[in-house]
């Protein structure tokens, strides 16, 4: 058995047989562990959003405007607690973003947009949208697969090649 101190009170805390492995989680079942590098990803991820808005690039504001406890953020932020989805959701959300986008690790690839100007437009702009960039990435597969085949089937230099045979030069 261990006493800790706690609030000017003491605790009295057994360890279970067999506990370190998993925490009890509320309803007594295990408590999913979030790896370090999961939690330093979304810690990395909120910072850099929170920079590119000034009026939310502290704790306190981001807390305030997410409805989530400063504290709260703070420990997301250091990467030391494991957030729930929806106070990661409330985050992301504040921020102008979505939480999927928050969680996902491939960020490099995903298209960035404002969320919040994209929920208000109408269905047929969002399908026009869809149109272009379809259209847009078939294009660029065919660049690339004219490119693979002029550099038997290696991409040595290949943007400059997409580049030639779209008539553009940067």
């Amino acid at each position: 058995m261990k006493t800790a101190a706690r609030n000017s009170s003491t605790c009295t805390v057994a360890k279970a047989p067999g506990a370190g492995a998993a925490a009890s989680g509320p309803r007594g079942g295990k408590k999913p562990v979030v790896s370090p590098e999961i939690r330093q990803h979304i810690a990395t991820t909120l910072k850099q959003w929170m920079k590119q808005h000034p009026c939310l690039d502290t704790q306190e504001k981001l807390a305030l405007a997410a409805n989530v406890g400063q504290t709260t953020v703070s420990r997301i932020l250091r990467g030391t607690t494991a957030a729930t989805v929806g106070k990661l959701d409330a985050l992301a959300r504040a921020l102008g973003r979505d939480v999927e986008e928050l969680l996902s690790t491939d960020s490099g690839q995903r298209l960035r947009y404002d969320v919040k100007r994209f929920r208000l437009v109408s269905e047929l702009v969002k399908e026009r949208i869809e149109t272009f960039i379809d259209r847009v990435i078939a294009e660029n597969e065919a660049r690339l697969a004219a490119c693979l085949r002029a550099e038997d089937e290696t991409l040595v230099d290949c943007t400059a090649a997409a580049r030639c045979s779209s008539g553009k030069d940067e």
